[in-house]
């Protein structure tokens, strides 16, 4: 693996993840919840006990959203058989500066990204499907590409950013080198009219990618291989 070296990130210490789906009521808000979940196990598996906040905050919009409304129903019991809450949740509509003060941003579909790209083109390079990004980080760990941090005083909280920056980097950069047997593949479907088992489904789509990039983003964060290989057996 590439060794790299901490260098200061500007503007702000925590990382900042946008997650966008069309009516912020179903799949975005599902995979913000697990992914802040997934991040949270990250940070003490790298011996981080400050709060998450510290270190990343997730969030999520929708192109179309229910402006103010809360999670479905469905989405809420869905997250609740993985031990995670819908605590405060209520919709927002995406907006140009979300987008780009964001510095991740994973679309549920391929149709989101792109629209996500038409209110903020600055966006392009760090926007991806939630399945695309997963699919890209693994190539790129799989390849060698990703650095690893090796920080002389050990991983701070700002760190979880530079390490988010560097595998949002190797992920852009390995488009094109790696597709999906099928477009559609990339996509995460719509369970709003689904039953339970519909909303189970996405959400168990949503937490198996957030597993695959957590697994990347604690090898940028100086993670031995055989922690990764350990790790990978309990995602």
């Amino acid at each position: 693996m590439a060794v790299g070296h901490l260098e200061a990130v500007p503007d702000r210490a925590s990382w900042s993840v946008l997650m966008v789906c069309t009516g912020n009521i179903c799949r975005s808000p599902v995979a913000e919840r697990l992914a802040v979940a997934r991040l949270t196990r990250l940070m003490a598996r790298v011996g981080l006990r400050e709060p998450l906040a510290c270190a990343a905050v997730v969030s999520s919009a929708g192109v179309q959203a229910c402006v103010g409304e809360p999670m479905h129903p469905l989405a809420s019991a869905a997250l609740d058989e993985h031990g995670v809450d819908d605590a405060g949740f209520r919709a927002r509509q995406v907006t140009t500066a979300m987008a780009e003060r964001a510095d991740l941003v994973l679309c549920a579909t391929r149709q989101h990204r792109a629209d996500v790209v038409t209110l903020a083109p600055r966006a392009v390079r760090r926007s991806f499907t939630l399945r695309e990004f997963a699919r890209l980080a693994d190539w790129a760990l799989a390849d060698g590409r990703l650095a690893s941090l090796e920080p002389e005083l050990g991983i701070q909280p700002e760190h979880l950013r530079v390490a988010g920056m560097a595998l949002t980097d190797a992920a852009a950069a390995a488009r094109g080198m790696t597709r999906p047997s099928a477009p559609e593949h990339d996509d995460i479907a719509d369970p709003l009219g689904g039953n339970l088992e519909t909303f189970r489904d996405c959400a168990a789509s949503s937490t198996r990618r957030s597993g695959r990039w957590n697994t990347c983003l604690r090898a940028c964060c100086c993670l031995g291989p055989g922690r990764l290989t350990e790790d990978r057996k309990n995602e």
